[in-house]
C-alpha cells in the first residue's frame, strides 16, 4: 500500500484541489457507464 501512496505523491496527485478530484471520479464513472452500456 506504501507503494500506491509512494506513486500518488510523486505524480503529483496530492497537489490537486479536491474538487478536481471529484470531478476525475464522475469523469470515470461516465466511461464506465459508457462501457457497461456498449457490453
Amino acid at each position: 500500500m506504501q507503494e500506491f501512496f509512494d506513486f500518488i505523491s510523486t505524480t503529483g496527485i496530492v497537489n490537486l484541489d479536491w474538487r478536481q478530484g471529484i470531478m476525475i471520479l464522475v469523469g470515470v464513472g461516465f466511461i464506465a457507464l459508457a462501457i457497461r452500456k456498449k457490453l
